[in-house]
Formats: C-alpha cells, sequence, structure tokens
C-alpha cells in the first residue's frame, strides 16, 4: 500500500507539474501578444487619401519603439502604396541623439522607396536635439504643423455654413 502511495504521489506530482508549466507558457504567450498588439498601436499610421498618410507620435520615442516606427512606417508606406508621409512629432517632447539619428534613418529609407516626408510639430527641445547632433534634415520638408502640411498637400477646409 505504502509502494502504490508512493508510486501515486509521484504521478500526481508529475501531472501537477506538467499543467503549472503548460499554464505558465500559456499565459507568458498571452502576455507576449498583448504586448507586441499595445507597441503597434503606439504607432498609428492613418491613410487621409490616396497615397498620403500620417504618422501621430505621441509620448517618449525610446530605441526599441524607434525601431517599430521603422517598421511600420516602411510596411504601411509599401501597403498603401504612399506618395506622402506626415510625420507628425507635436505630441513628443524629447528625444535624444540616438532616437533623432533613427528617425533620420527612416526619413532617408522611406525616401530611398520614392516617398516623400513631411515633418511637423517640431517642438524647440527637439529641434535643439537635431541641430546639436548636426543631422541634416535638407532631405525632407519640415511643416509647422499638421495643418499646415496637409494645406501645402492641397486640402481646404470647408465651412460648414
Amino acid at each position: 500500500m505504502i509502494l502504490i502511495t508512493d508510486r501515486f504521489d509521484k504521478l500526481i506530482d508529475a501531472i501537477f507539474k506538467i499543467t503549472g508549466e503548460v499554464h505558465e507558457k500559456h499565459n507568458h504567450d498571452r502576455i507576449k501578444s498583448a504586448f507586441t498588439e499595445l507597441k503597434e498601436l503606439s504607432v498609428p499610421v492613418v491613410p487621409i487619401a490616396s497615397g498620403i498618410a500620417v504618422l501621430p507620435v505621441i509620448g517618449s520615442i525610446d530605441n526599441e519603439r524607434a525601431k517599430m516606427i521603422m517598421q511600420v512606417s516602411l510596411n504601411e508606406a509599401i501597403r498603401l502604396k504612399l506618395k506622402y508621409f506626415i510625420l507628425d512629432l507635436s505630441g513628443v517632447t524629447i528625444i535624444d541623439s540616438i532616437v533623432a539619428n533613427s528617425l533620420f534613418q527612416i526619413i532617408k529609407t522611406l525616401k530611398l522607396l520614392g516617398v516623400e516626408i513631411i515633418i511637423t510639430g517640431i517642438r524647440p527641445s527637439i529641434a535643439q536635439t537635431i541641430t546639436h547632433i548636426g543631422l541634416d534634415f535638407n532631405i525632407t520638408k519640415i511643416s509647422k504643423s499638421l495643418e499646415n502640411a496637409l494645406s501645402d498637400l492641397g486640402f481646404k477646409q470647408v465651412s460648414s455654413g
């Protein structure tokens, strides 16, 4: 009886161990999936018209998010067959030199794909960072605001009266 109980206990322990491991892996996969979806939502490319889209960047940009912006921007530029891509930085308060360089790489890469980049909403602190590290943003258009950029592309405000 003791031998049977000992074997039964070991069997139950093994079953609980396997069940726990499967449950832990499942939860880990769900968390990883949710985190990936959340990161993708932090880079919303919004189509405005045929061939035109805007990426409103809000919040801080770290190296990981800059990579996500690069990946999503390239994918969406190709998928949407973009001619103009507006990168709106009005929701970004500060970036470091590494992230500014990453944004410059995004601009250069999209330009190689034939997409014209328009940067809007550059705050003074971001302008200082860009100037300090010596990046040449003459390869892209810069506009004061998203409204100005859209106006330059031919969008007109229609009065409601």
